[in-house]
């Protein structure tokens, strides 16, 4: 049995390509449970000053609006546990991912509960899960220091404990739309 959190954040709907391309990746994985979260269209709170000081109140000390942050956050965490397999879209936007997607992580990487500080640096917690990364941009910039999506997503996956990462991109829509896209499903076709 096969847990899938599914992850979208691209901004453009039913145009965005990332979100056609995780769509069949979810399909070809054939899951037995999908959570799916749109994230261009939910409110999660924003990683400000309120928020940290939320996740560091204690339980009998938040405020309403402190357990009502919490209880987002630990919400995502949840499922991030129940999780084997993450599938997330990721267009690149301005060079990097979209604030949405960022937000998310924001909320999920808290010490103690999806990593801890080791005097041997921080180890993440969310061990033995499998993530699929689905990037479009229109440019192709795979293997360009102009990429910060692929490495930022390795980085904060692995940080949380998530180092089975795989990529699938979309490289290059606005040159030549029809190729990336064929290229991408090609990649997701030769998945086993």
């Amino acid at each position: 049995m096969t847990h899938i959190l599914h992850l979208d954040s691209s901004i453009l709907a039913d145009n965005s390509i990332t979100r056609s391309l995780t769509s069949e990746l979810v399909s070809k994985l054939n899951p037995s449970q999908t959570t799916y979260h749109d994230l261009s269209q939910e409110q999660l709170p924003l990683l400000d000053g309120f928020t940290v000081g939320s996740f560091f109140t204690p339980a009998e000390h938040q405020s309403d609006e402190q357990k009502a942050i919490n209880t987002v956050s630990d919400t995502l965490i949840a499922e991030l546990n129940a999780a084997d397999v993450l599938v997330i879209g990721a267009p690149m936007y301005n060079f990097t991912i979209p604030t949405q997607l960022k937000n998310y992580f924001d909320l999920v990487a808290r010490a103690g509960l999806t990593f801890n500080y080791t005097e041997t640096g921080p180890q993440g917690l969310l061990t033995g899960k499998k993530a699929y990364v689905v990037v479009s941009s229109g440019g192709d910039h795979r293997d360009q220091t102009s990429d910060f999506v692929t490495p930022y997503l390795r980085t904060i996956l692995g940080f949380i404990g998530i180092t089975d990462v795989e990529v699938i991109t979309a490289a290059g829509t606005a040159m030549d739309k029809n190729a990336a896209v064929t290229s991408a499903q090609q990649s997701i076709g030769e998945l086993h």
